[in-house]
């Protein structure tokens, strides 16, 4: 199958509403890119699952296209789709450094924006303990 020709810009804007709103199910949340919007990072492929399905009346389905026809019918929008990046956040007692140049204590909030996907604590002989972090977990 492939993307509906009933989306419209208006259904793209409401299905960004409603996650502003109520979040992205876990099952639906993006591995390799993300939609930004407003300084703010959404999942491509439900994004457009969810504007379908407000166009159609339809049932949420992000198998009916592949991450590809998503992420190039938003680009063919106008939308910014990219790949997903991956910095290292290190906090100290002292200080709380990241490779993210755009994350910075005045703007901490940026940090919600972000998925752990390693947590490990060094202590002062550096030695490495690894913490587990729940799926979804910012």
């Amino acid at each position: 199958m492939s993307i509906s020709k009933t989306i419209k810009p208006a259904h793209i804007k409401q299905a960004l509403k409603q996650i502003e709103k109520d979040g992205v199910p876990t099952q639906y949340e993006s591995k390799d890119y993300v939609l930004m919007v407003d300084d703010k990072l959404y999942p491509p492929k439900y994004v457009i699952a969810l504007a379908q399905s407000i166009a159609d009346g339809t049932a949420i389905d992000t198998n009916a296209f592949n991450s590809n026809e998503a992420n190039s019918y938003l680009k063919n929008k106008g939308y910014t789709v990219r790949r997903k990046e991956t910095f290292t956040l290190t906090v100290t007692k002292a200080t709380i450094t990241s490779t993210d140049t755009a994350f910075t204590m005045d703007n901490i909030t940026l940090g919600d924006n972000y998925e752990p996907i390693a947590v490990c604590f060094k202590d002062s002989t550096g030695v490495e303990t690894k913490r587990n972090h729940a799926k979804g977990e910012k």
